[in-house]
């Protein structure tokens, strides 16, 4: 989560519950607060600084990044701010499947050790956060759509499977189970998985509409080229037979103003066609979903590894963790000389 995608997260939230925002400088917002958030941040206006320098620079400003306590203060706010946002699970309890350990077998792959061996499993709730951002494409024509990722807020990795089936499900706003719940990640961070995330859905969804803007502009381009190369031809083929010198001066500054002409024209064909993206995160809601935690054994030389793995009753498979130094959910997974389990890329 850079600089940017931070600030803007911070500024549609606190336009969007009825702050005055204002931005005097590069990488500052001067926030006057409504009356029903004064209590929670305990002032009514706030300066705040997106960048290090800037914050350094300016006496009194609050320094926003990933992991400062406002910005978790903030996104905890976003995810009460819309009804319905916090959700149950309405179905029972899940248990573990009799074939847990088999489904570990296959479907998480250990290299360069022995195959698991499931020490203990329990139920507990996790939290699947999701986000939905508002992406807003521009060029010939304007677009909008919402782009979904829903990140699991104990291993902070994205769930497509889940991602796919959740609008289907039923969920409730309260819940009617009883559970202990499983540690989860600073909702920052799980931001930050978002974003990272919803720029590839971004990409995939841009490289259609790139490709059809460039086709477009081509053929305009073509058609405003034609247009001018051939006036600029009449031009100067009045200009080599005329011998007026002054019906020849009015020829050249016509002539110098057609290539202008045709300079602006062409950048405006090329800004017309431009693709132009703005992401926003638009509303973030919080799935509760009780999951099957299965912690295992691994032994790798003389050592005996432990790692805890999820099984989602919803997919009905055991999710993939992260790799420890890319953060990417993995399949297959490699024991380092710190007893990680690292994916064959960070290996």
């Amino acid at each position: 989560m850079n600089d940017s995608s931070v600030a803007d997260f911070v500024v549609a939230y606190l336009e969007r519950v009825g702050a005055v925002v204002e931005q005097p400088g590069y990488a500052l917002a001067e926030v006057l607060l409504p009356e029903s958030l004064v209590p929670v941040f305990g002032r009514e206006e706030m300066l705040l600084a997106f960048d290090y320098e800037v914050a350094q620079e300016t006496p009194g400003s609050i320094f926003i990044t990933h992991g400062s306590s406002l910005l978790d203060t903030i996104v905890r706010l976003a995810a009460d701010y819309r009804k319905q946002t916090v959700l149950y699970w309405s179905g029972e309890l899940p248990s573990a499947p009799r074939s847990l350990e088999q489904k570990i077998h296959d479907q998480i792959d250990y290299l360069q050790c022995r195959p698991p061996q499931l020490d203990t499993h329990w139920v507990a709730e996790n939290i699947f956060y999701g986000f939905y951002f508002r992406g807003i494409f521009r060029s010939f024509e304007k677009t909008e759509e919402i782009l979904p990722v829903i990140v699991d807020g104990y291993q902070a990795i994205a769930t497509p499977g889940f991602e796919k089936q959740v609008n289907s499900l039923f969920f409730q706003e309260q819940p009617d189970y009883r559970v202990a719940s499983a540690p989860l990640s600073p909702l920052s961070c799980l931001y930050h998985v978002a974003c990272r995330e919803v720029k590839k859905l971004v990409r995939e969804k841009a490289v259609p509409l790139c490709k059809e803007a460039a086709k477009l502009q081509e053929k305009e381009l073509a058609k405003v080229c034609g247009y001018y190369e051939r006036t600029e031809a009449e031009i100067r083929r009045k200009l080599r037979t005329t011998i007026d010198p002054v019906r020849k001066e009015r020829l050249e500054k016509q002539l110098a103003a057609t290539m202008e002409d045709r300079r602006r024209r062409i950048d405006d064909t090329r800004g017309r066609y431009q693709v132009d993206i703005d992401l926003r995160l638009d509303h973030l809601v919080a799935y509760h979903l009780p999951c099957v935690f299965a912690r295992v054994k691994i032994q790798h030389k003389k050592k005996i590894l432990e790692q805890t793995l999820v099984y989602n009753p919803v997919t009905e498979e055991v999710d993939p963790p992260p790799c420890p130094i890319c953060g990417q959910a993995a399949r297959c997974l490699i024991p380092d000389r710190d007893g990680r389990f690292t994916c064959p890329d960070c290996h």
